[in-house]
């Protein structure tokens, strides 16, 4: 229950700090120990502010305070346990939601979190929740080290934690075994095999008692790596991390050897030796098992190589013609990395072969097909796989397919802007895929944007959070882009404080990708919304001197509202007018966006014209929100309009004439 004198929740990075050993040290001389306490006082509000952070609250040794991002907090945490001048502490972080108090103090789930997490720490020692890990990448992502499963006293609750590794240290504690011996061993033949038993009877490869929870652990740590790689799909990402993940549960030497080796960041050996066994399976005639193992190291493969990763998943295929898996690793495989082009050629090549394929697999080819057609705004080709599929789609007698056929639809009845019909579609093909084992995550990613393309910012919120949540509690991390829609939806309900983490965390994922431009403009956006007007304009400088921006003709159309976004804040309705115009303009100058041009119109009016409310321009406030609910309702974006009619009426709007 939210106290009477809380103003509002938002999600926040909680730090939570305190002296070790002052107790003790208070008890041999109090003043000394409270001289520290001040001189800790000071070093963490200077290495706080210095991160972007705000102290909320002191107490005695101890601190509190708040980051809007968990690299931030992280940053923080470092700086004061490697500070040479400072005292030993303890500290524990976790993200969470918050109350915020009328007098700035912040209570909540967040705050106890990581409250207990600090009290779990050793002396010198900073403890993260999974919750933080998984927010942030690159250097500071290295840092951390598992740190098993804590229970959290007074709680009822036990999380997964992380601990910051030694300043320099990139290896684990305790001795590294040399294993340059192991990486020949599995060079290949009987050879490999024979190591891989000797590994496993030697104990050099082990999993031991905690075998599940390092494998959650090394699947999370590995399948990040993917989250930049914007060619992949959320589904291929859910299924490359369910492989590794299942590499640590398995009792297969082979197997085993591999997630040994991925837990040491090893992956091109994790990779060699399931390989190896593949080989000896395949010599020894057993095709079924070789085919899996084939599998298993294209998934692993794909971190690390995905020319090899093509190749496994061939052989996979080869091994195992009839197997829709193979077949749709494949498929997925080449899209990856040869294109759609490759794809289309690849799916031809199997409806149209001499050896008819299974059922199974030509429906799926047609479907996986139709949604590349769909990519690519090809409309008919699109109608004409789907039909193709129907007569197939019954004889094959499979859930997954019958829900995919639904999604397959959903996306094609997008294209054809009528929204409406998208939806329904969406929902019953998500309703059919949660009874589906190993499929219920499938296509969340599609169906936030068919909820942002209707103007259902208030659904797309509320689903994109719950997407969230629930693969932080399945431990399948969702795609950066994922994360992005459920800012937009957020920032499009004006909620820029609860917003913010999700902008920040997808724009550090897609850092370096095709995504980044998109991502700039989200952090244009929370920006301008926090009337932080400088740092929105050099985001947006951000996005457009991004190598990818021109490869994607959206990204200028999302510039351009973001512009016209600052513009308005900035009082000058003057540019925010012309930024809308030359968006029009380019809407309609560019073939791919035309064929889209009511959903992207309805949006640029929706945001404008609640804008130029904002401004007092009520005149042409009243014009453009007539507008953009009468685009939303020829596509059958029946929430867009209701939004923007809810606006007209709030300003006295004079009634659209029927």
């Amino acid at each position: 229950m939210t106290p009477p004198n809380a103003t509002k929740r938002r999600l926040a990075t909680i730090l939570a700090i305190d002296m070790a050993g002052y107790s003790a040290q208070a008890e041999r001389d109090q003043e000394a120990a409270a001289r520290a306490v001040r001189a800790l006082s000071q070093r963490v509000r200077a290495h706080t502010e210095a991160h972007g952070g705000r102290l909320f609250n002191t107490a005695g040794d101890g601190f509190m305070a708040e980051f809007s991002a968990a690299s931030d907090a992280i940053s923080t945490a470092l700086a004061l346990i490697e500070d040479p001048d400072g005292v030993p502490i303890r500290i524990g972080a976790h993200v969470g939601e918050v109350v915020v108090m009328e007098n700035g103090d912040l209570l909540g789930h967040g705050v106890n979190v990581a409250a207990r997490l600090q009290s779990e720490a050793a002396d010198g020692c900073a403890l993260f929740s999974r919750a933080v890990a998984d927010l942030v990448r690159g250097p500071l992502a290295e840092r951390l080290r598992p740190a098993g499963r804590i229970e959290l006293a007074k709680m009822n609750e036990t999380i997964d934690a992380y601990a910051i590794a030694p300043a320099g240290g990139g290896a684990r504690p305790g001795r590294r075994r040399n294993r340059s011996w192991i990486i020949a061993a599995l060079a290949g033949g009987a050879v490999g095999l024979a190591a891989l038993s000797m590994l496993s009877s030697l104990g050099l490869v082990q999993i031991g008692p905690t075998r599940d929870q390092m494998a959650r652990d090394i699947a999370q740590r590995v399948t990040d790596r993917l989250n930049a790689d914007t060619q992949a799909t959320q589904v291929a990402a859910d299924r490359r991390r369910d492989t590794i993940e299942g590499l640590g549960r398995s009792s297969l030497p082979a197997d085993r050897t591999a997630f040994s080796f991925l837990r040491e960041g090893e992956t091109a050996s994790a990779v060699a030796a399931l390989e190896s066994f593949a080989v000896e399976q395949e010599r020894s005639g057993a095709r079924e098992p070789a085919a899996a193992a084939f599998g298993r190291a294209g998934a692993v493969a794909m971190f690390h190589d995905k020319r090899r990763a093509l190749q496994n998943f061939r052989r996979a295929y080869e091994l195992a013609p009839n197997s829709l898996q193979r077949f749709s690793d494949l498929l997925q495989a080449i899209v990856s990395l040869e294109g759609y082009s490759a794809g289309f050629r690849f799916a031809d090549e199997t409806l149209t072969r001499p050896q008819p394929a299974p059922t199974a697999i030509r429906v799926y080819a047609r479907l996986y097909a139709s949604i590349m057609a769909g990519d690519l705004s090809r409309l008919d080709l699109q109608r004409r796989l789907i039909a193709e599929a129907q007569p197939d789609l019954q004889a094959a007698n499979q859930p997954y397919l019958a829900a995919l056929a639904r999604i397959a639809a959903g996306y094609l009845a997008e294209g054809e802007l009528q929204l409406a019909r998208a939806r329904a579609l969406y929902t019953e093909g998500r309703r059919m895929l949660a009874s589906v084992p190993g499929h219920e995550r499938d296509h969340q990613h599609g169906w936030l944007l068919a909820l942002l393309a209707m103007g259902d910012s208030a659904t797309a919120w509320a689903d994109g959070q719950a997407f969230i949540m629930e693969r932080e509690r399945a431990e399948a991390p969702p795609l950066p882009t994922m994360i992005l829609y459920t800012c937009v939806a957020g920032l499009d309900l004006n909620r820029p404080d609860a917003a913010a983490p999700y902008c920040q965390a997808a724009a550090r994922g897609l850092q370096g990708s095709l995504g980044e431009p998109i991502a700039e403009v989200g952090l244009a956006m929370l920006a301008a919304e926090e009337n932080d007007l400088d740092a929105a304009r050099k985001h947006l400088d951000a996005a457009r001197r991004s190598r990818w921006f021109d490869t994607i003709p959206a990204n200028a159309i999302y510039a351009l509202r973001a512009e016209a976004q600052i513009a308005a804040r900035a009082r000058d309705f003057s540019a925010m007018k012309g930024a809308v115009q030359r968006a029009r303009a380019r809407i309609q100058a560019n073939r791919e966006l035309a064929q889209r041009a009511p959903i992207f119109i309805a949006w640029l009016e929706l945001g404008s014209g609640g804008w130029a409310l904002d401004l007092g321009e009520r005149a042409f406030a009243c014009t453009t929100l007539a507008s953009a609910a009468a685009h939303y309702t020829a596509i059958g974006g029946d929430p867009g309009a209701r939004r923007a009619e809810a606006l007209r009426t709030g300003a006295g709007c004079p009634a659209t004439p029927v």
